[in-house]
């Protein structure tokens, strides 16, 4: 502008520079106002010989004495840059967006700049509009277009007053809007409470904090992705850095400001919430470690905690939640494909492939409602969700692949036999985890069958615990069936379902093991988890495979248990007396048919009952494909 308007709106006390005698713009001293293209001024230039009209002017501004690209560079790189009553179409601004343009792609870091873009038209004129701004790394703020612009006076009427009361506008700000829940993305309401909150001094964070009730946890969302919960890091290149959850191995753990500190103590009013756990888990689940100190003392202060969100966090604090560290199982990996191994690569190993566990959202369903599983309901505009937990691994998938690597590595046997007795006590690790939340014990139920096979992947990785210990089994049954029966009887001391399908599993291997051994470990478990439903496939394949070769008082034991069958305690409440007596028949048929097929003489009283259930249901059949072994189909 080369006009007096600004002059006489701010009165003698404000500072003028005019081309071409401008200084650059620097942080600390620059107050002035400048006219960068020149100012009318009758006194000492009557001719105007220095405003910048012509393309001539431009050149020698821009070009050949470089005054006003220097200026330009200098104000983008030093402070955020708002232009107000600008079109792209005007000389004026294109010479300074070419020269913004130009010094944005070398590289350099710069703020910043905004654009006060008046739109009108169809939507796709108006993204038109908005992406010629972007196109020139400027960021637009539309407004709806009208004669006398009427929505940008409004908006700049606005700022003055929000700027002229200073901390206390920021502070009423919190006030009017924090404590609703925000909008969709478009609420100006958004920008406004970030923009109030950002204060470095922390005062307006901690109005935010002491509104009563506290402001919904649906602003956590918004107040993270304007970075209000994070660091810079020590490299400018780099993303900032979380100061509540980050990357496990990180060693940037600068304090906490007056803001981060403030916005902490907000999010402990929501510890109840299950959105906190998952966005934490998302997260990555790997506390910074102020926030793991705030955390552990609030823990200790608060009571109102559900047994359940109570067990969450307190894993929280003890590292137990999965942190995405899949990169290093896949340097891992790398190495192992190259033929490596030593002792540097196998506690890596052991590393990827430790179990932590982590939460996720699903559809509600009754399923879920009958086992108890999950840790908390979320409430949304479509639907509801329950978090619920789950185990993994620290190396994730990544655990898968290094796994498969090993397993086609000439060096396998080697590998796995040198980890094997760590592999016991991960998965005991994995089952501890699995029980600390309701419904536990779903590892036992959710791994089809121990002995994998090609018509069946398991996908969850914690099951690989499960494959590394029967590959190490079958290794030592051919390296050295005493040290694998050896292996087995450690599992026997695990008392777990898991376990007891392993070792079940295991016996079926007559020419390892005695048949005294095998049938003394069945009839040594309880009645519970004798008949334990996650058992049933690897109970039937040991009965299958030892049957025959029972001596008389074991198979007469082993049958007397089979007539006496479940107690009816285990099975749903609600099964009529007609529905509980036809399951009988099913589970009591198919044990004395795995005892028939093994070639087994059944005592007379087992006879008869085989022979009844046989003529009453004369289409039962048992499957023998490998997947569903030993279960009854009708046909």
């Amino acid at each position: 502008n080369f006009d007096h308007g600004f002059v006489n709106a701010g009165g003698k006390e404000i500072k003028i520079d005019s081309a071409p005698h401008i200084g650059l713009p620097k942080v600390s001293t620059w107050r002035n106002l400048v006219h960068l293209h020149g100012i009318i001024d009758e006194e000492n230039d009557p001719q105007g010989k220095n405003l910048i009209l012509s393309s001539a002017g431009f050149g020698r501004a821009y070009l050949t004495e470089g005054w006003a690209a220097r200026f330009v560079t200098e104000l983008f790189r030093n402070f955020t840059v708002l232009f107000v009553g600008y079109s792209l179409d005007d000389p004026v601004i294109r010479y300074l967006m070419d020269a913004f343009a130009a010094d944005r792609d070398s590289g350099d870091p710069f703020e910043e700049a905004y654009a006060f873009v008046p739109v009108a038209g169809s939507e796709e004129e108006r993204n038109t509009t908005l992406e010629k701004w972007e196109a020139k790394h400027v960021v637009p703020i539309p407004y709806e277009s009208d004669q006398t612009h009427s929505h940008l006076h409004n908006t700049l009427h606005e700022w003055a007053n929000v700027h002229r009361d200073g901390l206390n506008s920021r502070i009423s700000l919190v006030h009017k809007i924090a404590r609703n829940r925000p909008g969709g993305p478009l609420d100006e309401r958004i920008s406004q409470l970030v923009w109030a909150i950002s204060d470095n001094d922390g005062v307006c964070a901690k109005a935010f904090l002491n509104l009563d009730p506290s402001p919904p946890l649906e602003w956590l969302e918004h107040l993270d992705a304007a970075g209000l919960f994070s660091h810079p890091n020590e490299n400018p290149e780099d993303q900032p850095g979380s100061c509540i959850v980050q990357a496990r191995g990180n060693c940037f753990h600068p304090g906490y400001g007056p803001t981060i500190f403030q916005l902490t103590k907000w999010l402990f009013h929501h510890l109840a919430d299950p959105r906190l756990a998952l966005w934490v888990c998302r997260k990555g689940g790997h506390l910074h470690p102020t926030f793991d100190q705030l955390l552990s003392n609030e823990l200790k202060k608060t009571t109102s905690l559900s047994a359940e969100m109570r067990q969450f966090w307190q894993c929280v604090l003890d590292g137990r939640m999965s942190a995405n560290d899949g990169y290093e199982a896949a340097e891992l990996e790398d190495q192992v494909k190259a033929g490596a191994w030593n002792p540097f690569i196998r506690r890596g190993v052991i590393e990827a492939l430790s179990p932590l566990f982590s939460i996720r959202s699903i559809p509600n369903s009754s399923w879920f409602e009958s086992k108890d599983r999950g840790i908390g309901d979320i409430d949304c505009e479509d639907r509801e969700l329950r978090l619920y937990s789950e185990v993994d691994l620290r190396g994730g998938t990544w655990a898968v692949r290094l796994i498969k690597a090993i397993s086609r590595s000439k060096r396998e046997h080697e590998i796995i036999l040198s980890f094997a007795d760590e592999v016991i006590h991960l998965l005991d690790e994995a089952i501890e985890l699995d029980e600390l939340f309701p419904g536990g014990s779903l590892l036992s139920i959710t791994r089809p069958c121990i002995e994998k096979n090609t018509d069946h992947t398991f996908h969850e990785p914690w099951s690989l615990l499960v494959d590394l210990l029967w590959r190490s089994f079958q290794i030592q049954c051919e390296r050295s069936p005493e040290k694998a029966r050896q292996f087995v009887f450690r599992w026997k001391e695990k008392d777990h379902l898991l376990f007891h399908r392993l070792c079940c599993q295991a016996f079926t291997k007559v020419d390892i093991f005695p048949t005294e051994d095998s049938i003394a470990f069945l009839l040594s478990l309880e009645r519970e988890t004798f008949w334990a439903g996650g058992l049933s496939r690897e109970r039937l394949n040991l009965i299958g495979a030892i049957g025959s070769k029972l001596k008389p008082e074991d198979l007469d034991r082993l049958v007397k248990i089979v007539m006496e069958g479940p107690p009816r305690a285990m099975f749903v409440r609600n099964i009529s007396n007609d529905e509980w007596n036809e399951l009988k028949d099913r589970i009591l048929w198919e044990h004395l048919k795995k005892l028939s097929m093994s070639g087994a003489d059944l005592p007379e009283d087992a006879k008869t009952q085989f022979d009844r259930i046989e003529k009453q249901y004369p289409f039962w059949r048992l499957r023998e494909d490998k997947d569903r072994i030993g279960r009854v189909i009708e046909r």
